[in-house]
């Protein structure tokens, strides 16, 4: 994976968790789905799929696929609290119903997160489901929500079996003066650990703007983390309530984007991040501001076959 401080998530091969780290995605397999989409009527479709390896409807659009996201390379610290985490599940099948400006999606998936660190592509058993309904105010105003219930034990949490996971977002798309193009994202997000986890609340608010080759973007955090999710010294053993912390997080960066050959776009690019640490926790960081800067390259491609 990667470095990013305050960030945790499933596990290593040897068990011990990621700290301070995003986990990586091992497997060249990070989407396999096989979809139909039926036309029942006008501005009427029913869309029938199954994915070895897929989204669960689970969550917010995923950071990877927002536009107001396409220019940051990082997962949100709110990843798996409640936000996009079901990107990558296993064994979904899935129907989305849309009827004019409404879209009704549900699946059932296995609750089982891939290991980050195995390329595998598992069968598991669909024991949990996910609902999300979407509107679309407009052509640049989308509103969403979901709510999704997994069958998952989590090491970190000892003695559950299940979880909750709530969402509610907002997508936009702005013109602005002098031809700047603004996407804009806000996200709201919680997870439940059941039975006794403790609540952990989430919230995201994002954008990416625009004009020709360059771009200025942007993503501001607030959400609550667990000492032993980190773990920190003279935290409980067990995660309760009571160890629960508000966290934040602001990153400022700038791409400039150069086009290529054949589909091939390419962009260099900078980010600072500000992390604000409650003070029980500061020692472990040094401060409870710390910066995190990158300098960032990206490469976008789009090609077709076509024969």
């Amino acid at each position: 994976g990667y470095a990013e401080l305050l960030q945790v998530g499933e596990e290593r091969s040897d068990g011990s968790a990621y700290i301070d780290a995003q986990h990586p995605h091992s497997s060249p397999v990070m989407g396999l789905v096989f979809s139909d989409t039926i036309a029942l009527a006008d501005q009427r479709t029913l869309k029938l799929s199954f994915a070895p390896r897929g989204e669960s409807n689970d969550g917010p659009v995923a950071y990877m696929h927002r536009a107001s996201a396409r220019d940051n390379p990082d997962a949100p610290l709110g990843h798996h609290v409640g936000q996009d985490v079901g990107h990558i599940s296993s064994t979904v099948l899935a129907a989305r119903f849309r009827n004019g400006p409404w879209t009704v999606e549900a699946s059932a998936f296995s609750g089982a997160e891939p290991e980050p660190t195995h390329v595998t592509l598992p069968i598991g058993a669909l024991d949990s489901g996910a609902l999300r309904l979407g509107y679309d105010v407009n052509a640049d105003h989308r509103l969403m929500a979901s709510v999704a219930h997994i069958k998952q034990a989590d090491p970190a949490f000892p003695g559950t079996t299940s979880a909750t996971r709530l969402s509610a977002s907002t997508y936009d798309r702005f013109m602005a003066r002098g031809q700047w193009s603004v996407d804009h994202a806000f996200v709201l997000g919680m997870i439940r650990r059941d039975p006794g986890g403790a609540n952990l609340a989430s919230l995201l608010d994002e954008f990416t703007a625009m004009r020709g080759p360059s771009a200025i973007w942007g993503r501001l955090e607030l959400l609550q983390r667990l000492g032993t999710e980190l773990a920190l010294d003279n935290v409980p053993p067990t995660a309760t309530a009571d160890d629960r912390r508000w966290i934040s997080a602001l990153t400022v960066g700038y791409s400039h984007w150069l086009a290529g050959r054949g589909g091939i776009e390419c962009a260099i690019g900078a980010s600072l991040t500000a992390d604000v640490i409650p003070d029980a926790w500061a020692h472990a960081y040094g401060s409870r501001t710390p910066l995190t800067a990158r300098l960032i390259v990206q490469v976008h491609g789009d090609s077709r076959w076509n024969r």
